[in-house]
């Protein structure tokens, strides 16, 4: 009694509003969300009375589909590895062995659910990317091509 969490080693405070966090997935993996708010790691400011803008970087957006990548394939590895608590035989033909074997495949079961959601979440992640990454090139050539077009008219 008498002492608060902190002075326990509970987590630490959090940090001040403006300061910039790259969180990563814990194993080396950058935080993905830190690059796509906050291209290059900082904060980007718009002019005053400007609506704001954010640039465009294929090399940042290139990056992030690659940690995307990353991502998927480590859940796909631990689906893989995760297949024997859904495939749990009792090891008597009484109801206790049945009662546990059910047990862990109920368990294994529910994290192959949430491991399907994280799939679908990132696979989503990474078309609507691929897409907005594609239509913007896309948008870019297309310009070039017209400020190529009125320049050799003038």
């Amino acid at each position: 009694m008498g002492q608060n969490a902190n002075s326990q080693g509970a987590l630490p405070p959090l940090p001040l509003p403006g300061t910039p966090v790259t969180p990563t997935t814990g194993d080396g993996v950058p935080g993905i969300m830190n690059t796509i708010l906050t291209p290059g790691g900082a904060p980007q400011a718009a002019p005053a009375g400007a609506s704001g803008h954010y640039e465009f970087d294929e090399a940042g957006f290139n990056s992030v589909l690659t940690d995307i990548n990353t991502i998927l394939n480590k859940i796909a590895a631990a689906r893989s590895a995760a297949l024997p608590m859904v495939q749990v035989l009792p090891m008597g033909d009484e109801p206790s062995s049945h009662h546990a074997a059910d047990g862990v495949n109920n368990s294994g079961k529910s994290y192959m659910k949430h491991n399907d959601e994280l799939r679908v979440h990132f696979e989503g992640l990474r078309d609507s990317l691929t897409k907005a990454r594609d239509d913007y090139l896309a948008q870019e050539q297309h310009a070039a091509g017209s400020i190529n077009k009125i320049q050799g008219n003038m």
